[in-house]
């Protein structure tokens, strides 16, 4: 049965008293809106409509499946084209719906790989915190080990009072005696001596530039040029660098017998003339001022301390034994003087005379004899190298012990030589091991222990090469290592740890001393038994 009115199947006939069949729902609707038939016209209410009934199904059910109307399929679906259209319309939506739990899906593994990542980090974190902790646990366990030895340590003699002191006479006055004790440095030198701290410390992080000569690039270096000089062996190198980023303008190179050679570095490093000192063994050179019209030098000479310029010497220093070594200050204001058992602190006054700010008796300490003096790059650090104790860290401002660098004999060796890296952080000492062999530690002056032993050996060979000089780039970067047979080894400090970057010769004869360029971009070498002096870098052009 098809209702009058849609043409469909009807769900719920209704017959009207004209004679038609609608769907209930359409034509009540209808009948209220318009009171008519709507075939005929005729007047008609919803009292006229009868239902059609049905006869029940075989269970005695009105509702079973035989008396409920089907909708049939519109005639658009009765086709092929249609029902592939159909199909193709039910296809899509599945492949809508498939896109969209694969991105869900997606969306879930982003969130747990998040997860997962933020749990590894904790996991480092916390295995970090673990190892820190148990390092802390072992630096805690050698303090109170510490703590505990100086307990039971016996209490040191009390001092003698010393006997009142009497006034002195005529007799006195015209002798002239010696005292041991220095005077407290004056105010305006720990004035000096902190300001030149300070702005050093802030600078020192920055040296580090682009035009810094990488790694593949060190590997390259091989002789850029040679000159000879008039000694037969170079004892000492210092170079006038006024701007410590630009080449140097002057060699200074003081022989194995006597007198100090000068020569530009530039062009064919023509020799441009000598200091007017002595012509005696000189056993200690340095720059004081590097000054590109007049550079002022520190010449030790047997008991005696030299500052000269290039034409006439300024004022002359005598201590009261051999000089084994000297230290310019950073400010380029103070020079310290060692001799086997004392440490001088003296001053370029502005009378162009030297005066002596105190002294330091390193024998009373009983750390051996005095073999190298070095300034910290920030100037509030000494380091001195001793024959039995290894190296000692004193305060310039009051010449305090602030640590001690136990050499053990089986462990470090015997110190051979001592450089500060321009950082501020490492102090690179070389010593003979008790089998003969040289390496180089690396000191950490946050923690006073070794963080890396460098051999500087490639074979065994090669195991009694004496390390003749140690020298760190301006930046701190890279370490050159000067060797007996002409060999310079550089290291380099990156991520936290040292590795070798290249060896190679500078020369033909052993290198006792060196001098780095700007950039790291080249190794002045001077040999110690021989005329030559080589320059290991880079090419001219790079």
């Amino acid at each position: 049965m098809f209702c009058a009115i849609s043409g469909q199947a009807c769900a719920d006939p209704v017959v009207s008293r004209t004679g038609y069949i609608f769907e209930r729902r359409l034509i009540e609707t209808y009948v209220e809106q318009h009171g008519t038939c709507p075939v005929s016209g005729e007047p008609l209410t919803k009292d006229d409509l009868f239902v059609v009934k049905q006869p029940p199904s075989a269970d005695g059910s009105a509702t079973s499946p035989a008396n409920v109307a089907v909708t049939p399929k519109p005639p658009t679906a009765t086709s092929i084209p249609s029902l592939l259209k159909s199909l193709q319309t039910e296809f899509d939506a599945a492949m809508l719906e498939t896109h969209s739990l694969k991105v869900q899906n997606a969306s879930l593994r982003q969130e747990m790989s998040r997860a997962l990542y933020q749990h590894d980090a904790a996991c480092r974190v916390v295995a970090r915190l673990m190892s820190e902790k148990e390092q802390l646990k072992r630096e805690i366990d050698v303090l109170k080990a510490q703590v505990r030895e100086a307990a039971t340590a016996p209490a040191p003699l009390a001092a003698p009072i010393p006997p009142p002191v009497a006034a002195p006479t005529a007799q006195d006055d015209a002798m002239d005696v010696d005292q041991p004790a220095a005077p407290a440095l004056p105010a305006d030198v720990v004035a000096e001596i902190e300001a030149t701290s300070e702005q050093l410390s802030k600078t020192r992080k920055k040296r580090k530039t682009p035009d810094m000569a990488t790694i593949d690039q060190i590997k390259t270096y091989a002789s850029r040029s040679a000159f000879d000089v008039t000694y037969a062996g170079v004892a000492h190198l210092a170079a006038v660098q006024p701007v410590p980023t630009a080449d140097p303008t002057v060699l200074a190179l003081a022989g194995k017998s006597k007198g100090v050679a000068l020569y530009e570095y530039s062009g064919d490093h023509k020799h441009i003339g000598n200091l007017p000192i002595k012509q005696t063994k000189v056993t200690a050179l340095a720059v004081l001022q590097h000054d590109a019209a007049t550079p002022v030098f520190a010449v030790a000479q047997k008991d005696h301390l030299t500052i000269t310029t290039v034409d006439a010497v300024v004022a002359e220093y005598a201590s009261s034994s051999p000089i084994v070594g000297i230290a310019v200050h950073p400010s380029g204001k103070y020079v310290a003087v060692a001799t086997d058992s004392r440490v001088a602190l003296v001053q370029l006054t502005a009378e162009n005379t030297i005066a002596e700010l105190y002294v330091l008796d390193v024998t009373t300490t009983a750390h051996g004899a005095v073999t190298h003096v070095a300034f910290h790059p920030d100037g509030v650090l000494l380091a001195i190298g001793t024959a039995d104790t290894g190296v000692l860290i004193y305060s310039v401002v009051d010449m305090t012990e602030a640590a001690v660098m136990p050499f053990d004999a089986a462990t470090h060796g015997t110190l051979t030589q001592l450089a500060f890296s321009e950082n501020g952080f490492h102090l690179a000492t070389s010593a003979v091991l008790p089998s003969g062999q040289a390496v180089v530690h690396i000191w950490d002056l946050r923690k006073i222990t070794v963080t890396a032993t460098l051999p500087v050996a490639e074979d065994a060979g090669q195991a009694d090469l004496a390390v003749l000089s140690l020298a760190f780039d301006y930046a701190g970067y890279y370490l050159a290592v000067g060797l007996a047979g002409g060999k310079v080894v550089v290291y380099i400090y990156a991520s936290k740890q040292w590795s070798l970057v290249t060896a190679g010769q500078a020369g033909d004869a052993s290198v006792g001393q060196l001098v780095w360029g700007p950039h790291a971009k080249y190794v002045v070498a001077a040999s110690v038994d021989s005329k030559h002096v080589t320059v290991w870098g880079l090419p001219q052009a790079e």
